[in-house]
């Protein structure tokens, strides 16, 4: 196995030859203080205010049995919606993370662009390089893309200019997909080299 020497902190590029071709994985670098610091203090602090939160919800409810009030209402809706976020934040933190791959394979290229890891939602330098950070609540419930594209109905890969930042993106049946969206340019630009040599073999 290969690895690309790289100016970010966040991501390692790796790449192996095998039988189908090579694969290229983008993934976070392994991180321990954030893993074994920020994850657990994190975890902590939110089963504390998830305990809140559900103490507040049955009082409340109960209050609302007792004599229903606009007041207590508002209340238990509010630390009920506390309640869902939480244990989506949890849920989120503990989850598997898989890593974005592209593999060029001999006569197919192959995308998986992982799932979102729970660090790059907040991540404050990826939503001012990117124009359209997935919205308010489109990074949690975005859909993983998997797609393996024949070389001849391969279409353009292209870059695109926003702020300092130059996007890569690969066009395919009307969408504009983008790739190594946590790179930063000079790895994107080492990555679109791989894949043009790729494409002139």
């Amino acid at each position: 196995m290969s690895q690309l020497t790289t100016l970010s902190d966040e991501i390692q590029i790796e790449f192996y030859h095998d039988f189908g071709g090579t694969t290229y994985r983008l993934s976070p670098a392994r991180d321990r203080r954030y893993r074994f610091i920020a994850v657990p203090y994190f975890v902590i602090i939110s089963l504390l205010f998830l305990c809140v939160c559900v103490s507040a919800c049955i009082n409340f409810f109960q209050l609302m049995l007792q004599s229903p009030d606009v007041i207590n209402l508002f209340f238990l809706t509010g630390f009920t919606c506390g309640l869902f976020w939480m244990l989506l934040q949890i849920y989120l933190l503990l989850r598997p993370q898989h890593p974005e791959l592209v593999t060029l394979k001999e006569n197919s290229f192959y995308y998986d662009s992982g799932s979102s890891p729970h660090k790059r939602l907040y991540d404050r330098y990826y939503r001012l390089q990117h124009p359209h950070p997935y919205g308010l609540l489109g990074g949690y419930f975005r859909n993983r893309i998997q797609l393996e594209i024949d070389r001849q109905d391969l279409e353009d890969f292209y870059r695109l200019s926003h702020r300092k930042a130059e996007l890569l993106y690969l066009k395919h049946k009307g969408r504009h997909i983008e790739i190594g969206e946590r790179l930063n340019d000079d790895e994107r630009s080492w990555l679109l080299d791989q894949i043009r040599a790729w494409q002139n073999t």
